[in-house]
């Protein structure tokens, strides 16, 4: 039976718990993705859309792998939190969206497969937890990118208007957390002022045209790795079609499934759709294992990827 409210959530006496809360989801939101941040969630949303039809985002794969492929028995909230904790889609204020059990979150769930943007877009936490989780994303990600873009090379310290170049990141978690709790102090939603929720919009605006739509991230390496996608799906789709169980899909992947909801009395139903399976697989990888398997399947992986140790072109002193 799913959990359907933590019910001493809006008891004054359970802070800690709401912090708890806070947490967890923060914790997990992310599992529904790992590859290449800046463009292999589009990638394997490509492959999979020309497959399916449906729409593959990261925050509705994270509920998946919690509710579905690890079966845990988590509280609606929980779940809810992860789904709508996008940052992407900002917002200045953000109220509760007085969802209230989980056939209408699964209909939700259900919704962001088949519609994608136009569902997460309307995508409204449960909670004012979720709703801080949600900003928080936001706040997180704008600063944090632009000094990842920095430490990369993908821009200069000097490329930025406000001129603060990586140190924007550690001003923005400090002044926009403090313009939250001041505009929501003593009210049931969570809202930025408009001047900050105008910087922050300032600012996200400047890391798409300088980040996301430089020609690093949208060049020729970015569409190679999109092809090894492409490539990587189709074989697994024929491993699975083919049934060859020596295949890493069933390896690395069904068969630990399968060990790990035995020990819940369920078991993962991965015939019945061949193509979300593949996507569970793909969408579970980190970087290395994505290269380590593409580089051993084809031949063009393994001259596209650099080949670098821990510390290379580092000075490394024992003391």
């Amino acid at each position: 039976m799913r959990v359907k409210f933590f019910a001493y959530l809006r008891d004054p006496e359970y802070a800690a718990c709401r912090e708890a809360y806070i947490t967890g989801v923060t914790t997990v939101r992310e599992l529904g993705f790992r590859i290449g941040e800046l463009y292999g969630e589009r990638f394997l949303n490509e492959v999979y859309r020309e497959h399916t039809g449906r729409w593959f985002y990261h925050n509705v794969q994270s509920v998946r792998v919690l509710d579905v492929l690890y079966g845990r028995n988590l509280a609606l909230q929980t779940l809810d939190g992860v789904l709508c904790h996008n940052g992407e889609f900002e917002q200045q204020v953000f109220e509760t969206s007085g969802l209230l059990d989980f056939d209408t979150f699964d209909r939700v769930v259900e919704g962001c497969w088949q519609d994608g943007g136009e569902a997460i877009e309307r995508l409204r936490p449960m909670t004012l937890e979720g709703c801080v989780v949600r900003v928080s994303d936001i706040i997180a990600y704008v600063g944090k990118d632009r000094q990842d873009a920095i430490r990369a090379g993908l821009v200069g310290e000097d490329s930025f208007e406000d001129g603060l170049g990586g140190a924007y990141n550690a001003w923005a978690l400090s002044a926009f957390a403090t313009d939250v709790v001041n505009a929501s102090t003593g009210k049931d939603r969570i809202e930025m002022s408009a001047a900050g929720f105008s910087e922050l919009k300032r600012a996200k605006r400047e890391n798409y045209e300088k980040i996301y739509g430089s020609a690093e991230v949208n060049g020729d390496l970015p569409r190679a790795v999109g092809e090894l996608f492409a490539m990587l799906y189709d074989y697994e789709l024929k491993a699975l079609e083919e049934g060859r169980e020596e295949d890493p899909i069933f390896t690395a992947h069904i068969e630990p499934l399968q060990e790990q909801l035995g020990h819940y009395g369920k078991s993962y139903v991965w015939q019945d759709d061949l193509d979300q399976t593949v996507c569970d697989f793909i969408s579970a990888m980190t970087d290395d294992y994505f290269v380590a398997l593409t580089e051993r399947l084809f031949a063009e992986a393994r001259d596209l990827f650099p080949k670098r140790g821990y510390f290379d072109g580092a000075s490394l002193t024992l003391e």
